[in-house]
């Protein structure tokens, strides 16, 4: 970053008191023009460094789902930032299953065998209920293979949705076995 150079607008001159308050003064401040003032503005932060540091430091997902491939359809989830880069890094991811894209609760068919992290990648915290909903941790490179089980038969139309750090990811594609 660079000097910034600021027009002073005259007005009144404010001081703090004992207690911290800011005090109005009966001084007015260049009463007789506009001065121009030097800012120095090293170690500062410009906005679009500011909006990328904030990108990066919040969390999403990307979420991938799989073709079934004998009786399981794996689902990947990969943390990344704001900005679109993969994160590196453990997180908590709160998942299920919903009969409609917009992650509504109401699934009325479960697939019958289960769901479970992929080896190596992430480990189950909560225990699922009825094959639906769990709490996950991704592994140290932000990875979490979910496989869901289903050898009952043709099941069409569950989205995987998830929620990373607070912020819902919608699935775009329904889990399906023939």
């Amino acid at each position: 970053m660079s000097i910034v150079a600021a027009t002073v607008t005259p007005g009144y001159v404010f001081v703090k008191d004992a207690q911290g308050r800011a005090l109005l003064t009966p001084t007015r401040l260049n009463l007789l023009g506009n001065p121009v003032v030097n800012v120095n503005l090293a170690g500062s932060i410009a906005p679009a460094d500011l909006g990328a540091s904030v990108g990066n430091a919040l969390l999403t997902a990307v979420a991938t789902v799989g073709a079934e491939n004998t009786n399981v359809v794996s689902v990947t989830v990969q943390l990344a930032n704001l900005n679109g880069a993969l994160v590196s890094a453990v997180g908590l991811v709160e998942a299920w299953l919903s009969n409609t894209a917009a992650g509504g609760p109401d699934v009325s068919t479960f697939p019958a065998g289960g769901v479970a992290p992929a080896a190596s990648s992430g480990v189950e915290l909560v225990a699922n209920a009825d094959n639906v909903i769990g709490r996950y941790l991704t592994n140290s490179s932000g990875l979490l293979v979910l496989n869901y089980t289903h050898a009952a038969g043709a099941l069409s139309g569950l989205y995987f949705c998830c929620i990373i750090a607070g912020k819902l990811v919608q699935g775009d594609v329904a889990l399906s076995w023939a």
